[in-house]
């Protein structure tokens, strides 16, 4: 659909959905046979996210940037279920992802983690299917 001024992130429509992505991770699709898309890209690096993202060290801001990067990755691979690493610390980074959790439209429910799995430095996230 576009490209940042940049040229570092795209910004693309699969199924209706739109997501951004680094323009490195796009090739061009080979040309179309009939009765196919006009348009069509292909995602390098087409692995499924790891079940977990670790956000310690960053700020907020950063945070919540990879948590959205990671979240589309995880919508796009079928992923139900993940587990968001913020620690303990001042709470600051728990309370904001929380906060963007709840008002996020594929975010089925979340909650913290078990005792024995990180218990408040951690968030258990279910997708909507």
């Amino acid at each position: 659909m576009e490209l940042d001024a940049a040229g570092r992130e795209a910004k693309v429509e699969i199924g209706g959905k739109v997501w951004r992505v680094a323009a490195s991770a796009l090739t061009a699709a080979a040309e179309p046979d009939r009765g196919a898309p006009a348009a069509a890209i292909h995602l390098r690096g087409g692995r499924l996210p790891a079940e977990e993202i670790d956000l310690h060290g960053y700020t907020v801001e950063e945070a919540l940037e990879r948590l959205e990067r990671f979240v589309e990755r995880a919508q796009l691979h079928g992923l139900g279920q993940f587990k968001v690493i913020h620690g303990h610390g001042r709470g600051r980074v728990r309370a904001a992802v929380r906060q963007w959790l709840g008002r996020h439209p594929a975010v089925e429910g979340f909650g913290f983690g078990p005792p024995a799995e990180g218990g408040v430095a951690v968030t258990i996230v279910r997708l909507k299917p």
